[in-house]
């Protein structure tokens, strides 16, 4: 199994990125044949303004979203309801994640699709790159939208170290 989906988290984060951080994830992502959902809150007519790769996105609004919304649960939930398959969640303000980091995550899901892990990352940073499975979406579903993310269950997710 693969993750082709990447959920962009932009909901009030817009401002904290580079101008170009968007145009710059999107190219990339679509070099990497994977297929963007930019997840749109609350500032999104900000966040479409300062994006030139707009026919190149699946958008998705998030009707949940609001300013105290610190954790960006609802809008993650958003997004996994567009898809049924395993997807990443990037935030825009982070750093985009190297290619070590998309294949590692990309072979933890493969080569553990037996034991139904939720959750892989790759750092103990919640708001780093993450990989939520299908199984882990359904779950994820079944939360309350304003429920508080991530919970300690999800940071004990199953975490790749990158230092071998």
């Amino acid at each position: 199994m693969q993750a082709h989906t990447v959920l962009i988290l932009t909901a009030g984060l817009a401002e904290k990125a580079a101008p170009d951080a968007l145009d710059r994830a999107i190219t990339e992502l679509l070099n990497r044949k994977k297929t963007p959902y930019l997840l749109l809150g609350i500032d999104g007519d900000d966040v479409l303004e300062r994006c030139s790769r707009l026919e190149d996105v699946e958008m998705i609004f998030d009707p949940n979203h609001s300013p105290e919304d610190r954790d960006l649960f609802s809008s993650v939930k958003a997004g996994l309801f567009a898809t049924n398959a395993g997807a990443f969640i990037w935030r825009i303000d982070r750093p985009f994640p190297s290619a070590e980091v998309w294949t590692r995550l990309e072979t933890a899901l493969r080569l553990d699709e037996d034991k139904k892990t939720d959750i892989y990352k790759v750092s103990s940073d919640p708001s780093d790159l993450i990989l939520v499975t299908a199984q882990g979406g359904k779950r994820l579903k079944e939360r309350p939208a304003q429920s508080a993310w991530p919970t300690a269950d999800d940071i004990d997710a199953t975490a790749l170290d990158l230092k071998t």
